[in-house]
């Protein structure tokens, strides 16, 4: 969620995880530097970095 919107999850559909992070990773930053081979690991939690490399997302 953004800054001020809290959420919980009865929120989210089923199978969907809520994961607390209070990291400042944009999803700009984080398309850029995945398109460019950059590491991630400071922007996301370390399964959303998983899932972004095994989809191949954001790759051009």
């Amino acid at each position: 969620t953004r800054g001020d919107m809290p959420a919980s999850p009865a929120d989210f559909p089923p199978k969907n995880v809520l994961v607390q992070y209070d990291g400042a990773g944009s999803s700009s930053e984080i398309r850029k530097r995945v398109s460019l081979s950059k590491s991630i690991s400071d922007l996301v939690v370390p399964e959303v970095r998983d899932y972004i490399i095994k989809n191949n997302l954001y790759k051009s």
